[in-house]
């Protein structure tokens, strides 16, 4: 047995082997729902709502038809931002992922749009593996899709 170095950022334990193999393991740790209560110190309501970035409102545009857009995007803004776990301090390009992912899972549909958001306040990770992106940290940047569905 290596013995081993530890560390850990909230969401996951790094260990690193300090023996010849140098083995790097990574251990994801339980998500847990708390109960509702303010986010360290900042109310949700005052949490500022990250806009679209202009890629994530160049898919929506090519994602939804032109009557449910503005709808779309006031989902995405409001319901697919900070007020994820553990995306409360993330930017307009670092919720892309997220924000791309539940785009993905709707095929163009509000209501898989919010059955989609819905599954990302529980769980991103399981938004983020449904629609593909959760294996690699940049297939989202390589997804373009074809059309809306109307």
């Amino acid at each position: 047995m290596c013995a081993a170095n530890q560390r850990s950022n909230g969401r996951q334990i790094t260990r690193q082997c300090t023996g010849p193999c140098r083995r790097v393991t990574f251990l994801w740790l339980e998500r847990r729902v708390a109960p509702a209560r303010p986010v360290i110190g900042t109310t949700l309501s005052r949490m500022k709502a990250r806009p679209l970035s202009p890629a994530t409102r160049d898919r929506l545009n090519i994602v939804f038809a032109p009557s449910d857009r503005a709808e779309a995007e006031r989902l995405l803004v409001n319901e697919c931002g900070n007020n994820l776990p553990f995306d409360q301090d993330s930017d307009q390009y670092q919720l892309e992922r997220v924000r791309y992912a539940a785009m993905k899972l709707s095929h163009g549909k509000l209501d898989g749009l919010r059955q989609a958001i819905e599954l990302a306040k529980t769980d991103s990770r399981d938004l983020l593996m449904g629609a593909g992106f959760g294996e690699d940290i940049t297939e989202h940047l390589r997804w373009q899709p074809s059309g809306y569905a109307g």
